[in-house]
């Protein structure tokens, strides 16, 4: 550990940099310049080495005890927890704030990392015939988020999207002629219909299904 690491470590255990910006924090380390990306980088550094967590949204940096750094270098990972995903209609609301965070077993994970994941809760049942893993899509379950797969999407994933901020589970297929995407619902409800959106439209496809743990 280095001793910037240590000089942070010591000020999180004081209760010193709750409420501060990455800026306000950097202008604490030695020799840092009040470089915002000096303080990020030890931060994520601490984080990812299963010392701290950090929420950067609310400005929060948690000290983790022993027994949970032994657990995260293990085979436990924390994965942050961001509420519930639409299998409806796109109304729950998805604004980056973690709620909490989950422990998962890594080997559930297929050898991802921790930074590329993030759980969700399914809220509906327009996805209920929809597997993934052997295991379908059911109002309550916690989703596995994998944002690493965005860049790689193929027609007949499932993915969460978010539109107009607004999250949901859906089935991914892009129509290369007309320009658009159409979201499509997986259920027994035949009251669930697609989502058309251009590719230009407000939205965002926040990562792929990777896997489902039943409530």
């Amino acid at each position: 550990m280095t001793k910037n690491e240590e000089f942070l470590l010591k000020k999180i255990k004081d209760n010193k940099l709750d409420g501060l910006s990455l800026r306000e924090i950097s202008d604490l380390i030695p020799n840092s310049a009040g470089n915002a990306g000096t303080a990020q980088y030890y931060l994520e550094k601490l984080q990812k080495n299963g010392y701290i967590i950090w929420n950067r949204t609310r400005k929060k940096i948690v000290l983790l005890g022993e027994v949970v750094k032994q657990n995260i270098k293990s085979n436990v990972l924390r994965l942050p927890f961001y509420g519930y995903a639409n299998c409806g209609e796109a109304l729950s609301f998805a604004d980056n704030t973690i709620e909490r965070f989950i422990e998962v077993s890594s080997p559930i994970l297929k050898n991802k990392t921790q930074d590329d994941l993030f759980i969700v809760q399914a809220d509906g049942d327009s996805m209920n015939l929809q597997e993934i893993n052997g295991k379908k899509i059911e109002s309550g379950d916690f989703i596995i988020i994998d944002k690493s797969e965005i860049n790689d999407l193929k027609n007949g994933d499932c993915v969460l999207s978010i539109i107009n901020g607004m999250a949901n589970i859906k089935i991914y297929n892009k129509s290369v002629k007309d320009d658009y995407i159409k979201l499509e619902p997986n259920s027994s409800n035949k009251n669930h219909f697609p989502i058309f959106i251009h590719e230009d439209g407000n939205f965002t496809i926040a990562g792929k299904i990777l896997e489902i743990i039943k409530k």
